[in-house]
């Protein structure tokens, strides 16, 4: 998404949809994964136009 591939980070992202992560010894949905990651993002500063787009499809909404 970063790099102007969209359509890739879209199709990376419905591949895993659904799908269990193993991460830090915690079973958490790619979704989840997905979530935090972004939080993460929006902690740093970092933006995008798609973020907020991302933010929705998984269920994460920050301002309200």
């Amino acid at each position: 998404m970063f790099e102007g591939r969209v359509e890739e980070a879209k199709a990376l992202y419905l591949a895993y949809k659904e799908e269990v992560i193993v991460l830090k010894r915690r079973n958490r949905l790619w979704e989840q994964v997905v979530a935090g990651d972004f939080a993460e993002f929006r902690k740093a500063c970092v933006t995008h136009p798609m973020i907020a787009d991302v933010e929705k499809g998984v269920g994460y909404f920050p301002h309200g």
